[in-house]
């Protein structure tokens, strides 16, 4: 009973390595809420093979599995051209050429 009572009182902040869904209850499908990569959670309660989640006011059931202790980068939406490797612009016409 101290070991559960424990556990409630240390929450800990764990962030989303793999997008997943939040299940209501541990054995059902019902949906609460989704976590995208880089999402931070607060862990609630951590059960043999779950673990409950707080995301804002959503509350779920996730594995263990998505999650990781130490920050995770969200992915870039794929809008900067930075990680492309491109050929110069080239523009004929151009004063200075």
């Amino acid at each position: 009973m101290i070991l559960f009572l424990l556990q409630l009182a240390v929450a800990e902040d764990n962030w989303v390595a793999t997008e997943s869904d939040m299940k209501r209850w541990p054995d059902a499908e019902i949906v609460t809420g989704s976590l995208a990569v880089g999402d931070k959670v607060e862990v609630v309660f951590r059960d043999s093979r779950l673990v409950r989640v707080r995301k804002g006011s959503d509350f779920g059931w996730v594995s263990p599995a998505v999650l990781s202790p130490s920050e995770v980068a969200a992915p870039s939406d794929g809008a900067g051209l930075s990680g492309l490797s491109l050929p110069p612009l080239e523009l004929p016409g151009l004063p200075g050429e």
